[in-house]
């Protein structure tokens, strides 16, 4: 089976925020998986960033993305949805 969003995720909101960025869904995964564990401030200018290195990371990054979607990170969709709420806020994303 091959799935390209954890099932709890919500696939529109994150469709929005990857739209939002210029971004995969993807990209928006590994981004999410970077954040997480940062208790900085995350600006625009710091998703940018971060987006950059996950693009240079190539292969590597989907291959990372593949075992998150796999579940083995289960553990972590806490941490993911609190980065992903700060990618969205930090896009500027207007939450409806």
């Amino acid at each position: 089976m091959s799935e390209t969003i954890p099932r709890d995720v919500d696939a529109n909101r994150l469709a929005a925020l990857a739209a939002r960025l210029d971004a995969s869904p993807r990209e928006l995964l590994a981004l999410a998986a970077r954040l997480a564990p940062s208790h900085e401030q995350i600006d625009r200018a710091r998703t940018d960033a971060e987006l950059a290195r996950i693009r240079a990371a190539g292969d590597a990054v989907d291959a990372s993305v593949g075992v998150l979607l796999l579940g083995f990170a289960k553990f972590a969709a806490d941490d993911i949805d609190r980065a992903l709420e700060i990618a969205w806020r930090g896009g500027d994303v207007e939450l409806r």
